[in-house]
């Protein structure tokens, strides 16, 4: 946290700015996608998002003028200390861990995706490609919404007895990942606000940056993460076959972190081309 001290009409503000997507609160992070639907010029959103940071939300407008005024040589501060909000998502908390739609609720994953699926991540990446790849507004929501309904399930109906049968405890709350119950998801989820489905998309994006750092070679080495369809995925089911993970129906049930790590094991220990 970085903090900040403004002085406005002989009172003495003090308040703290985030140094990095981890750093938000659930708030936060909702406040800051408020400003991804591409109407609100990037200075201005800087600078009605230091004041939401800052803690100065109750009294900072009226009528959509600022009333505590910051101080203009500290405005350049404090808005080139936001660069990172506006740049490539490192997150990798969860902040959203249930959502609420209707009478429904819903349970994401874990930090860093530790609970994902190999099936239900190739799905998100297909996702998440298709939605960079559109340039229409409407067919980019429809794939937010699908992406979130890929990571985000209902909880599985015998999960409150886990904490008297703690041997019951998968780790994973949600029900088993289902393609078929994406597109019926994705509609439920088409009711929640943008800023629900853009803090979604930036956990997904900084655990693939996550995912990229730890295994570099494995992504470095492969464009399956930026294809289309599942088509390009294909491979790693059959490379993973086998006694260590079962057949390629079985794979699909492996968490995701597991294959990754196997595989950068495996780049890591190949003999090198002379």
């Amino acid at each position: 946290m970085q903090a900040f001290t403004i002085e406005h009409k002989g009172r003495v503000f003090q308040g703290h700015i985030p140094e990095s997507f981890n750093e938000l609160q659930r708030d936060q992070l909702l406040e800051l996608c408020r400003y991804f639907n591409g109407r609100t010029p990037l200075a201005k959103a800087k600078f009605k998002l230091a004041y939401h940071l800052l803690g100065f939300k109750r009294f900072a407008f009226k009528r959509n003028k600022a009333i505590l005024q910051i101080p203009y040589e500290q405005v350049y501060s404090i808005t080139t200390a936001l660069n990172w909000a506006f740049a490539p998502s490192t997150l990798t908390r969860q902040l959203l861990p249930r959502v609420r739609v209707g009478l429904q609720t819903f349970y994401g994953p874990a930090d860093f995706f530790g609970n994902g699926v190999f099936d239900e991540v190739v799905t998100a990446f297909v996702k998440l490609t298709n939605y960079k790849e559109s340039n229409n507004p409407g067919e980019q929501r429809r794939l937010l919404c699908e992406l979130m309904a890929a990571l985000y399930r209902p909880r599985r109906w015998w999960w409150p007895i886990t904490k008297l049968v703690p041997r019951l405890d998968t780790g994973d709350c949600r029900e088993p990942f289902n393609e078929n119950t994406i597109k019926h998801y994705a509609r439920l989820f088409a009711k929640l606000p943008d800023e629900y489905l853009y803090a979604n998309l930036l956990f997904f994006e900084g655990c693939q940056a996550h995912w990229k750092a730890v295994a570099p070679d494995v992504f470095s080495g492969s464009k399956s993460a930026e294809t289309s369809s599942r088509f390009g995925w294909e491979k790693f089911y059959v490379a993973m076959a086998g006694p260590k993970f079962g057949d390629i129906h079985k794979v699909g049930h492996v968490y995701f972190t597991n294959i990754l790590i196997h595989l950068q094991a495996e780049m890591e220990n190949k003999p090198s081309k002379k």
